[in-house]
């Protein structure tokens, strides 16, 4: 900036100026005349220096008001557009009051700057130039302070719309609550509370929208609200979200495509899921009591039929010719029940029968009617199979003498028999499940209830093998404690076994393990765990029971699984190489599978023998060259004793295996062979005994 040179006081004092003494001359009147001339030319030359003195004065105030105004504009462009500080750069809430702050800083800058200048001349004339700016600054401050309002109040009504949406996600539970926070209304304290559509007609206030944009807006967000009730609805119930669609279609607008399309696929998951579910709980065996019968065979009859087969109406099993006196159509579960009390389970004698013979016996009666059941009771002698066959002969009788009329009948009358069957055991007939859930209309939710049935029937079956394995395991540890120790496992353990592991505990433990159940042990030593080794400990010796079970479950543990699933794969591998895959891969109760199992055994016993020997644990390569020696090829020298032929008794040799050899005598040396090992051990000093020959010979790659 150029700064100009500041006067705040004229340079020249005309009342500084030499003044001129002047005496009266002494000469003639002329001279009083030249005196006068010259004071006169005095005068003229004071006013002219003041003249300028006040020029150059006026022009130095100029200069500095001019300096100090282009001061003042800076700071007032400052406040105005600086990203930093100006008012410009702040929005929305922040921007309130802004003319007052912003202009009471810039008014700051007038008493700051004023207080520089030099003289009042100067601060008059910048004071008058300044609040004109000042003004015009706080007109523009109030420009933006008035437009950011707005733009602040737009945005708290937007964030309300979006929090009032997401409010109705939140309640979608509560209808009340979702209309006020749509509509608006009063607070529990009677306060006014603005919904989306009052926030919205805000705004189209403040913005001018006409009323047509205010309906179409409201409808957007309304229907986006609805939205997401359903998808939140979709989360707890995919049935009870298809209802608030089906009852707010209108609503929901644009909307109804996308979500029907979604929600057809939850329903059909959430409803077949749960009639697979009611499936399966309608399934449990019958139990024993009148109660739990009779609500399966409500369930079995199924409800009202104008004619049953010849018998008239019938509902819930009861039909109108054997029982005239009642209202069929108007027959309710509940008398339904007291009907069959009366006239089915007392005419039977259902209470005295054994627990097992009730359910058959009683739904025979429903079916057939008392006195056939009756019958058939008597015929089956208290047994509940036979009992199921007879009604199974009965069904068939009739099918065969009349097709047309008792044929469609057929598959419901399997599936009856079957659920009876399957409850005997206690347990659920998966069929009749199955085919119940075939009959679902829609695909999908058959596919889904098909699917979900079975899993959990599966799930069961895995729980109740599982709690059938834990009573099995401890019944083993009672049984095999002693020698008939079988007899101190409980009442209740014993009766929930079944009668071919009664028969194994009262066996005891053999004195030799299965040869087939110890070689799969071996190859698969994962089930050496406890939970596993357990359901094979009636099919093993004590000894090779504690040895797979103390090897998975002691010390080490895991190392040792990993070490045996080492040595099976070394023992598949060194196989292979001696040319014994048909061997290594034969199938059960071949005699290769016998030879694989004789090798096993062989090989364990030989290492286990090794290993005692050496005072330690062999290595990987140390076990590798025992199971070479093994299967290495050789000329095995025998003695015939039952030939047919006498002239052919005596030795003979035959090719084998190392392991086949009865005893290691046996197995016969190439001379070539033994000579050139005696010699190497000659060279290094060893002693060649026959079995250092022999281990070297079996060790080396020569073959026969």
């Amino acid at each position: 900036m150029v700064m100009v040179p500041r006067y705040d006081q004229p340079t020249v004092d005309s009342n500084t100026l030499p003044s001129v003494q002047v005496q009266a001359p002494v000469a003639k009147n002329f001279a009083i005349e030249e005196g006068q001339q010259a004071m006169a030319g005095v005068q003229k030359f004071g006013d002219a220096t003041q003249r300028i003195a006040m020029d150059m004065q006026n022009q130095a105030n100029a200069l500095r008001v001019d300096e100090a105004t282009n001061q003042f504009k800076e700071a007032s462009l400052r406040l105005t557009f600086d990203k930093d500080v100006g008012f410009l750069s702040v929005k929305g809430e922040k921007a309130v009051a802004i003319a007052d702050r912003y202009g009471d800083e810039l008014k700051g800058h007038i008493t700051k700057i004023g207080a520089s200048l030099g003289n009042d001349a100067q601060r008059q004339v910048f004071s008058a130039r300044a609040n004109d700016m000042l003004t015009s600054f706080r007109g523009q401050a109030m420009q933006h302070e008035a437009e950011q309002g707005k733009v602040w109040a737009d945005e708290t009504d937007s964030s309300s719309i979006k929090l009032k949406l997401g409010e109705v996600g939140i309640n979608f539970n509560n209808p009340a609550k979702v209309e006020q926070l749509i509509n608006g209304g009063k607070d529990e304290q009677g306060y006014e509370i603005k919904g989306i559509k009052q926030h919205v007609e805000a705004i189209a206030k403040r913005t001018g929208k006409p009323p047509e944009w205010v309906d179409e807006k409201t409808r957007e967000l309304v229907a986006g609200a609805h939205k997401e009730i359903i998808t939140r609805m979709m989360d707890e119930s995919p049935t009870k979200a298809q209802a608030y669609l089906n009852d707010n279609k209108e609503a929901v607008g644009d909307h109804v495509t996308t979500l029907q399309r979604s929600l057809k696929v939850a329903v059909d998951r959430e409803q077949g899921n749960l009639r697979g579910e009611k499936i399966f709980a309608d399934s449990a065996p019958f139990g024993s009591t009148f109660d739990s019968i009779a609500n399966r065979v409500l369930k079995i009859e199924g409800g009202y039929v104008a004619d049953d087969a010849g018998r008239g109406e019938t509902n819930l099993g009861i039909n109108k010719t054997a029982n005239p006196d009642v209202d069929i159509k108007g027959l309710t579960p509940e008398k339904a029940k007291a009907l069959y009390k009366e006239r089915y389970w007392n005419a039977i004698g259902a209470d005295s029968l054994q627990p097992e013979m009730r359910a058959v016996a009683f739904d025979a009666a429903v079916n057939h009617g008392p006195s056939k059941a009756n019958k058939m009771l008597a015929e089956s002698g208290g047994d509940p199979a036979k009992f199921i066959e007879l009604r199974k002969a009965e069904y068939a009788r009739l099918i065969a003498a009349d097709t047309e009329k008792y044929g469609k009948y057929e598959k419901s009358w399997n599936s009856r028999l079957n659920q009876l069957s399957a409850s005997l055991k206690g347990e659920r007939s998966k069929s009749a499940m199955l085919e119940e859930a075939n009959s679902i209309d829609d695909p999908e939710q058959r596919s889904i209830a098909l699917s979900r049935v079975s899993h959990l029937a599966e799930s069961e079956r895995l729980a109740k093998k599982e709690e059938y394995d834990n009573n099995l395991n401890a019944a083993q540890e009672v049984a095999f404690a002693k020698p008939g120790g079988w007899s101190d496992i409980s009442p209740t353990s014993w009766s929930q076994l079944k009668p071919e592991d009664r028969e194994k505990l009262r066996a005891g433990l053999p004195k030799q393990s299965d040869p087939n159940t110890k070689l799969m042990l071996q190859q698969d030593p994962d089930l050496w765990k406890a939970g596993s080794i357990e359901k094979y400990r009636s099919l093993l010796s004590e000894s090779d029971y504690q040895h797979f079970y103390n090897n998975a479950n002691g010390p080490q543990a895991e190392q040792k699984i990993l070490q045996a699933k080492i040595d099976n794969e070394q023992f598949s591998a060194g196989m292979l190489s001696a040319g014994m895959e048909k061997v290594l891969n034969a199938k059960t109760g071949t005699p290769e599978w016998e030879t694989r199992v004789e090798l096993k055994a062989k090989y364990e016993t030989m290492i286990e023998a090794e290993q005692q020997a050496k005072g330690k644990t062999l290595t990987i390569d140390e076990k590798n060259a025992l199971l070479t020696r093994m299967l290495k090829p050789v000329i095995v020298g025998k003695v015939r004793t039952d030939s047919w032929f006498v002239w052919r008794n005596g030795p003979y040799t035959e090719e084998a295996r190392a392991y086949q050899a009865k005893s290691p005598r046996d197995i016969q040396i190439p001379r070539a062979s033994r000579e050139a090992i005696t010699a190497d051990f000659e060279k290094r000093g060893i002693k060649a005994t026959p079995d250092r020959i022999l281990n070297a010979y079996l060790a080396s790659k020569e073959t026969q």
